[in-house]
């Protein structure tokens, strides 16, 4: 493992908010998270000029939880509820980080939610993106901005799984590639910043490959005084995996984007399976 691999550090985070009660979760683990690893905490709440669009049309209807009948959505209304929705993820924000002791802001922007988020990643180390869309909280499917996010940045991303909590073990896939050798690099700073443990799962055709990979991850462990356990994947089996990471009862796995398994559909079809927050390394 190089020394620029090495000495990459987290020093800000990016976490997406909206007004959802899941989106709270998102930030508690997201100051957690930021004080384990020393960064500042950036909080966006993006105000979708779509929605915007929507109520300014003479089109947009909306239905209120006290009535069944659609009335015509207010522009002026929609700005105020925005403005109070900042104000109250800007106080939620604060707390977490004193909770903390870490730096935290809020920035608030305006635009279509994909693009922003790309633009915030390109100035962040870490973006945090819940692992769903709220309407689809209850399936496996990832969320479609999380989706729309993947296929348009090469940012370190992490998407959070609002049902679980930083907790032992973080899982590292290793295949031996570059990305992989940064994966394995980050899944260590998780474990040595939180003192949990760390399972490394080894994917190899073969099991002589294997032993080589697992050895040059022993080998560099022990330069960070951390061990770890080890599995072996002939192959990357999306179902193989999701057992694999149910069965180490991970919350956070660390998986290396680059390698072939990995790569458009194939990354989210592997991230539909696991129920784990999941740290998308490029």
């Amino acid at each position: 493992m190089s020394e620029d691999e090495r000495s990459r550090s987290i020093r800000r985070i990016v976490v997406a908010l909206d007004a959802s009660r899941q989106s709270q979760v998102v930030l508690e683990a997201a100051a957690e998270l930021a004080a384990r690893l020393g960064a500042d905490l950036v909080g966006l709440f993006i105000e979708d000029t779509n929605l915007l669009n929507l109520a300014s049309s003479p089109f947009g209807r909306e239905l209120s939880r006290f009535s069944a009948t659609p009335h015509q959505m207010q522009s002026e209304q929609l700005e105020r509820q925005l403005r109070i929705q900042a104000s109250q993820l800007r106080r939620a924000l604060a707390a977490a980080a004193d909770r903390q002791q870490v730096s935290g802001t809020l920035r608030v922007v305006r635009g279509q939610i994909v693009p922003e988020l790309v633009r915030a990643a390109a100035e962040s180390d870490l973006i945090i993106l819940g692992r769903a869309d709220q309407s689809l909280a209850r399936q496996r499917r990832l969320g479609n901005t999380a989706r729309g996010f993947l296929a348009q940045t090469p940012c370190l991303t992490l998407l959070w799984q609002t049902e679980t909590r930083l907790g032992p073990p973080v899982l590292a896939v290793y295949d031996g590639s570059a990305v992989a050798q940064r994966a394995l690099a980050l899944a260590a700073q998780l474990v040595q910043t939180s003192e949990r443990a760390l399972s490394v799962i080894l994917v190899a055709e073969a099991q002589t490959i294997a032993q080589e990979l697992q050895q040059t991850a022993v080998t560099w462990l022990q330069t960070q005084a951390l061990t770890a356990t080890y599995r072996w994947l002939s192959s990357i089996n999306l179902i193989r995996l999701a057992q694999l990471v149910a069965q180490e009862r991970g919350s956070v796995v660390v998986l290396p984007r680059a390698s072939a398994w990995a790569q458009n559909e194939a990354l989210l079809a592997l991230l539909d399976e696991i129920r784990a927050s999941v740290l998308v390394v490029q």
